[in-house]
């Protein structure tokens, strides 16, 4: 079984442990735009995994994010992504992926389709049609999550898969950390992610990517931008673990 089933295979035999029974009483409606940008290299390898070559590729990326949170668990939204000098896809092309999650106070879960926009016959991007995340643990404390083709832009971001540990340091700042792997990196990385809460509505956020292979930088970073809309009751109190945290680590 190759490692792409191998990873949706794992995912979907872990979507029942998405049923939580909390509430959420107020809907938000949420915003993102952010651009980035990177390296990878792009290494050819013998039958017996030899390195034949090894290239320095540059890219850039823009995206897009539109999310609803609904009273209770669900969110649904639609994310794009603009490539940029990405080999093997035309200058401009976009990437989108309809998504949907259930989003519980200690799991949640979300499946998507992500479209293979303008790809030739390639392996330099090898995407599979399916996104989506498992979290486990508290957005407002400690969690562990795994994403695949979630991020915003989806190379700069964070790229193919992501899973790591998230934490709150503070009641303004939200963290991530972890390991990502995937094309079209072609070795792991260490990655980051943060989001700086500035007000009730506005979030920045920001991402990076640290590795090589073969000599060649494979790093990425990317900063962004969430705006949110909130209906409904606000919370108690700042301090209430209950309080709304970004988007970008929601998803």
């Amino acid at each position: 079984m190759t490692r792409r089933r191998m990873s949706i295979l794992s995912m979907a035999a872990l979507a029942p442990l998405a049923v939580d029974v909390s509430s959420r009483d107020s809907s938000v409606t949420s915003f993102m735009v952010a651009a980035g940008g990177g390296s990878y290299a792009e290494v050819t390898r013998g039958c017996q995994g030899e390195v034949l070559s090894a290239d320095q590729r540059r890219y850039r990326d823009m995206g897009y994010a539109v999310n609803h949170k609904f009273v209770g668990l669900v969110n649904v939204g639609v994310r794009a992504t603009v490539l940029r000098r990405m080999v093997g896809y035309r200058d401009g092309s976009v990437m989108w992926n309809p998504n949907a999650s259930l989003e519980g106070t200690h799991v949640g879960f979300g499946l998507g389709y992500v479209s293979n926009a303008d790809r030739p016959n390639s392996d330099e991007f090898d995407i599979w049609p399916v996104s989506g995340h498992l979290r486990v643990g508290r957005l407002s404390r400690l969690y562990y999550s795994i994403h695949a083709l979630e991020d915003v832009p989806l190379v700069s971001g964070g790229g193919t898969i992501r899973s790591g540990i998230g934490f709150r340091p503070g009641r303004l700042v939200d963290v991530w950390a972890g390991l990502g792997y995937g094309p079209p990196y072609d070795k792991p990385g260490f990655e980051a992610r943060s989001a700086v809460h500035l007000n009730s509505m506005l979030d920045l956020n920001a991402s990076g990517r640290l590795s090589s292979s073969e000599g060649r930088s494979e790093n990425a970073g990317s900063l962004g931008l969430t705006v949110r809309l909130t209906r409904g009751p606000k919370p108690a109190s700042p301090d209430s673990s209950r309080a709304p945290v970004s988007p970008l680590i929601d998803e």
